[in-house]
């Protein structure tokens, strides 16, 4: 599908609406060298081997404090304490 854009707004809406077809979860990862890759969350967490659901929700919390839109910094912190607390009761 293609989608002419002519004016600023409409690019500026079409941008976003291109940003949130993109898993919310993506980033990108770049090396010393510059070098980088878009790279789902879950996907670290895989490659790090977390297999503790509390960690595994706490480093997701983490990486996207405050950023996804529906709760605050504050809120998402205190979520990645609880979560710390319940992956050290899961261990035990």
């Amino acid at each position: 599908m293609s989608i002419e854009v002519t004016t600023i707004e409409e690019e500026r809406a079409f941008k976003q609406m291109e940003a949130k077809q993109k898993n919310k979860y993506t980033i990108t990862v770049a090396n010393a060298q510059g070098e980088s890759i878009d790279c789902d969350i879950y996907d670290l967490i895989k490659a790090l081997g977390i297999t503790n659901p509390a960690l595994q929700h706490l480093f997701k919390k983490v990486g996207f404090a405050g950023m996804r839109g529906h709760k605050d910094k504050m809120t998402d912190m205190q979520d990645i304490i609880d979560s710390a607390v319940r992956a050290k009761e899961l261990e035990l």
